[in-house]
């Protein structure tokens, strides 16, 4: 299941790669268990990450298609390349940067510091 989030691999991939291992899932059945896992996997990871970033972030924002439509996708990270925190909006707006902002700090626990550039 890992795979599938870590490497580009398809459903009837991780499959095979399952049966080689002596596990017999159908691909409707891999995309089932990501389903029900992958929010608890992200939990997992971003309480893990939690006090562990830096104070100067960086952020950027690209505009990706995801499931056949245009998204915002915000994205920040800390100064020594960690990972804060990601964003997906279908808007581009002031509410929607709050939004990822209040999300990131609330995970962090961590403000970012203000840089006069």
């Amino acid at each position: 299941m890992l795979w599938r989030l870590r490497f580009k691999l398809s459903l009837r991939d991780l499959a095979e790669i399952l049966l080689r291992r002596g596990l017999v899932f159908s691909h409707e059945a891999v995309r089932d268990r990501e389903t029900e896992l992958a929010p608890l996997l992200t939990n997992a990871l971003r309480l893990r990450r939690t006090g562990k970033i830096g104070h100067s972030w960086y952020v950027d924002e690209t505009y990706p298609k995801v499931g056949g439509r245009w998204q915002y996708l915000y994205r920040a990270i800390d100064s020594d390349g960690k990972l804060v925190d990601v964003y997906l909006s279908e808007a581009r707006d002031q509410a929607a940067v709050e939004v990822f902002f209040r999300s990131a700090i609330a995970v962090m626990s961590i403000r970012p510091a203000i840089s006069s550039r």
